[in-house]
């Protein structure tokens, strides 16, 4: 199995489970600067999936990406 393939795979586990929702939650929630550091780099690479950058969207979070 290649490693794109896996990524792609555990990209549509997160948005299955409605990881991209949750981790915007976070990042509106929490003031934590290692947590929202970590959220905000998890976000930004679910953001170049197909699927989860309209998810990411939807719940408010993508103008974000370039603060960070």
């Amino acid at each position: 199995m290649s490693m794109q393939y896996f990524l792609c795979e555990f990209q549509l586990a997160i948005l299955t489970s409605g990881g991209p929702a949750e981790l915007v939650r976070i990042m509106k929630t929490y003031t934590y600067e290692k947590l929202l550091w970590t959220t905000s780099r998890v976000l930004k690479v679910l953001s170049v999936c197909p699927h989860n950058k309209p998810a990411i969207v939807e719940a408010g979070e993508l103008h974000r990406f370039s603060d960070v």
